[in-house]
């Protein structure tokens, strides 16, 4: 099958560009980061993300996690330490990633992810 194929030649790889706060009400923690993810695809509809932040010059680990994928959408939904629920949501559009992390189950968007390859 040639589709599956393009998919993953469309989301595998290095993504790098910022994760911005948009809500340090609803999340006072918040910091602006600037972000790597490094995408991979290990089985139809996964996407599997390994996030860095860039600190100092030096990519430091944030986490991996799979997200599921629709057509050009990715979407994650976890639940923290503390019981509280979110979703990451991200849309592909070519060479770029548009995505937000929203909480959940209130709807406040608290982050905007913008990366590039």
């Amino acid at each position: 099958m040639i589709l599956p194929l393009f998919f993953a030649i469309a989301f595998a790889g290095d993504w790098a560009g910022t994760s911005l706060c948009t809500d340090r009400k609803a999340l006072p923690a918040c910091k602006d980061e600037t972000v790597v993810y490094h995408l991979t695809e290990p089985r139809e509809n996964v996407v599997h993300i390994a996030a860095d932040k860039i600190v100092d010059g030096k990519a430091l680990n944030m986490g991996e996690f799979d997200m599921t994928r629709n057509g050009s959408r990715l979407t994650y939904e976890m639940t923290d330490s503390r019981g509280r629920k979110s979703l990451w949501d991200f849309r592909v559009d070519g060479d770029q990633i548009h995505g937000t992390l929203t909480l959940l189950p209130g709807g406040e968007v608290v982050r905007k992810i913008e990366v590039h390859r």
